[in-house]
């Protein structure tokens, strides 16, 4: 999360917190933990050959980091307890 705040284009394993912040292919790649390392090569690769592709993942992902920023946590925290 820190990483895409930062502006900067994620790919990570497909694990349960990754797993829920970005979609692959929109907002970062993700490949899965038990690759063996010529596929996520080749999951990763088109990152390095296209900068559109590393821009267009860095847009969404400053709108992934911006929905789940402290900020917005607190307030959705303060919605949730006010409903009660």
């Amino acid at each position: 999360l820190e990483a895409m705040a930062c502006g900067l284009t994620v790919a990570t394993s497909n694990t349960a917190g990754a797993a829920e912040l970005l979609e692959h292919g929109n907002s970062g790649i993700l490949f899965s933990p038990f690759d063996s390392a010529a596929s996520i090569a080749q999951t990763i690769n088109p990152l390095l050959k296209n900068e559109s592709l590393r821009q267009s993942l860095r847009q969404e992902a400053l709108i992934v980091a911006e929905k789940n920023s402290w900020e917005q946590v607190g307030l959705k925290y303060q919605q949730f307890y006010a409903s009660c």
